[in-house]
């Protein structure tokens, strides 16, 4: 299937801080042309959900953080706007709530 591969469009994800320093992922995002179906499917990542700009990890670190402190603060301390940040937790707890604990 990888003879296949249609296009490679590298995706920027942001990942868990080191040592204070942001950290993003320049990470390769293969689309893949399958000749029986004539279709295209774009390569999933176990690391990062489909069209979500965070790993999983540092989505569930927000999820913590937002836990102990408030949004407005989660959302200073780690540069996104409050409704990013918010969105972040609504989605983890609403998995949590119905069982789905999947690291997609």
């Amino acid at each position: 299937m990888t003879d296949n591969i249609h296009q490679d469009r590298p995706i920027l994800v942001k990942d868990l801080s080191i040592c204070g320093q942001e950290v993003y992922l320049k990470t390769p995002r293969r689309q893949i042309y399958c000749p029986d179906c004539k279709k295209y499917s774009t390569e999933e990542l176990d690391f990062v959900e489909s069209g979500k700009k965070y790993t999983v990890r540092y989505e569930q670190y927000i999820y913590e953080r937002v836990k102990e402190l408030t949004v407005e603060q989660v959302s200073y301390q780690e540069k996104l706007s409050t409704e990013q940040v918010q969105n972040i937790f609504n989605r983890l707890a609403e998995k949590k709530k119905t069982g789905d604990n999947r690291q997609d």
